[in-house]
């Protein structure tokens, strides 16, 4: 239920990047595409505004239940609001601000859900099913992306319930209603069954979390059992003149505090002294931010996760536009999108298997080798995707000075008006024949293949389907385990802040690199991409990464092995001593 609250939450929220034309069909011209991506970048800054703020006040409902079925509900509110310009005609000119607002609350909603992977894969599953957990939660939401951009525009053909079908520019109606059905259906379900955590914890550290909170919770109870019996006895020999026996009453009662507060803390005896110490699991919300806010570890995780993951997710929304100034249509930046997305989910599914094998507990080496693939990717992008126009030009000199050259060459052939007809006829089409040979060739459109394109080859989509498709792959791979690596370092922090603060740098990078591919121009888009990718590659051998809720699970584990064996030699004395009587 979960995974599907956030594969609805995705496709519902852009929905209308999918279908721009009939969106604005259907709004009568009170919404276009230019106004979808501005609201769509004022929900994306709510969202970066209101992260912490919520997730703090997630910290202290302290069920994952509730915010769970809270942001369904936020769904369900958001596609009504998208509903009402129809209900009421004379709203209709306020299309936009509707869909602003219901873009806002969806994102408000995504919050408690784009955070929380790790979250619930601690919660539900044990250590050795926690990174599948992770990866379907974390993908889920990009399965409803892909699933968008291919199924909406068959969908929106589909022409049930509609009345007039001479005039037919799609079928919205049965895609706005049939979200808020299947939102509300799901919403209704969860708020019958949706249990906040199992009764028994799936992991030793997740057991140890919840024995922890409840020895802090008894221990500030019996502080405040203690406080008060002394505060009792204080005023009653104070009026008895005893001053002398209440203080050493207090006293006692403070002594007695430091004894259960160090009982508390020491580690077992049975321990060795490789195990490291427990952590403290009693951190506010605050404190928890401050300790991973100056953890170099985290900061380092957060830095090559952000950059990375913002720049491909960044470049991947463009991928259309790009397409387009290479004179492809819509339709084919939109295909080249969609692959690049289910690349990414095929990744992330491979992502479990992989990490099970020979490459557990060497994060740092598969991010490293990841992100180089994913650079290699984009530098294969870079000679067929629009480059620079100095570059452009360099290479229009080029073939001039070989233009020119040849020309030498066959004067003492042809004459020279006529090498240089027959150069003019023959020369695109063995630069063509050229490229045909080292690359397969796409049937591109001929007036602008022929006469000028902005890459520095003819613009090829089979090499763009392909470079796309294994950058997809490369960045899908390590986007869950980004979670999974914060949970890691910060525990026994807990995983829906770690995984909000992943969240909160890839959206710093990815709006960053938004607002830079719209200052430098297409030309420079994809020279951006490839150099924060190397950036983000670069950063990783200097990191460093402690896997701190592997140890306690292998404390806790080693420890319960120990009780259970000595539990057997306990019998096995029973069983002498029986035998010996006997």
């Amino acid at each position: 239920m979960y995974s599907l609250n956030a594969f609805l939450m995705t496709w519902e929220l852009i929905l209308y990047n999918a279908i721009p034309q009939t969106t604005e069909h259907y709004y009568q011209g009170k919404v276009t595409m230019k106004q979808i991506n501005f609201s769509l970048s004022v929900g994306a800054f709510v969202y970066v505004a209101f992260l912490f703020p919520l997730i703090y006040i997630a910290s202290k409902i302290n069920n994952f239940r509730f915010i769970t079925v809270f942001s369904s509900y936020l769904y369900v509110i958001s596609c009504f609001l998208r509903l009402i310009p129809t209900f009421f005609n004379q709203q209709m000119k306020y299309a936009f601000e509707y869909l602003t607002a219901a873009i806002i609350i969806f994102q408000i909603g995504s919050i408690f859900t784009y955070s929380t992977p790790s979250n619930i894969s601690a919660l539900w599953f044990g250590s050795k099913e926690r990174v599948l957990a992770t990866t379907i939660g974390a993908s889920s939401a990009t399965v409803g992306v892909a699933l968008n951009f291919l199924l909406t525009p068959f969908i929106i053909k589909i022409r049930w319930f509609m009345k007039d079908v001479s005039d037919f520019h799609g079928n919205m109606p049965l895609l706005l209603y049939g979200e808020l059905i299947l939102q509300s259906v799901l919403a209704i379900v969860m708020t019958i069954y949706f249990p906040a955590s199992p009764k028994i914890a799936p992991s030793y550290s997740e057991n140890y979390k919840r024995e922890s909170e409840k020895e802090n919770e008894n221990l500030i109870s019996d502080n405040n059992t203690n406080d008060n019996n002394s505060d009792e006895k204080t005023a009653l020999l104070a009026q008895q003149n005893n001053v002398q026996y209440s203080t050493d009453n207090f006293d006692g009662n403070i002594q007695q505090s430091q004894i259960i507060q160090s009982d508390t803390n020491s580690p077992d005896i049975t321990s060795s002294e490789t195990i490291p110490s427990k952590p403290n699991t009693n951190l506010s919300f605050f404190k928890s931010l401050r300790i991973l806010f100056t953890s170099p570890q985290f900061i380092m995780l957060l830095l090559y996760a952000g950059i990375t993951s913002g720049a491909c997710q960044a470049y991947n929304d463009n991928a259309t536009y790009l397409c387009t100034v290479l004179h492809f249509s819509e339709t084919t930046g939109g295909i080249v999108s969609s692959i690049d997305t289910v690349a990414a989910v095929v990744g992330a599914a491979v992502l479990p298997i992989i990490m099970r094998g020979c490459l557990l507990k060497k994060d740092k080496f598969f991010y490293f080798t990841t992100f180089l693939i994913c650079g290699v990717s984009f530098a294969a992008l870079l000679i067929t995707m629009p480059c620079p126009d100095s570059w452009v030009k360099h290479k229009s000199m080029l073939m001039e000075a070989l233009r020119i050259n040849s020309l030498e060459n066959n004067q003492n052939q042809f004459q020279t008006s006529q090498n240089q007809q027959q150069y003019q006829q023959q020369q695109p089409k063995l630069i063509s024949t050229l490229i045909s040979h080292i690359f397969p060739q796409y049937k591109y459109q001929q007036q602008q293949q022929e006469q000028n394109y902005s890459s520095l080859i003819k613009p090829n989509l089979p090499l763009i389907i392909s470079g796309s498709t294994l950058g997809g792959i490369f960045a899908g791979l390590p986007y869950s385990l980004f979670f999974e690596t914060a949970a890691e370092i910060s525990y026994p922090i807990s995983e829906a802040i770690s995984g909000a603060a992943i969240t909160f740098a890839t959206n710093i990078t990815y709006f960053t690199s938004v607002f830079v591919f719209g200052v430098v121009g297409a030309g420079w888009t994809s020279i951006v991409a490839l150099i924060l990718v190397l950036v983000g590659t670069l950063i990783v051998p200097f990191s460093k990464i402690s896997f701190n809720r592997s140890a306690i699970e292998e404390q806790e584990r080693a420890k319960d092995q120990n009780i259970t064996n000595n539990y057997i030699d306990d019998n096995d004395k029973d069983l002498l001593v029986n035998e010996f009587n006997v």
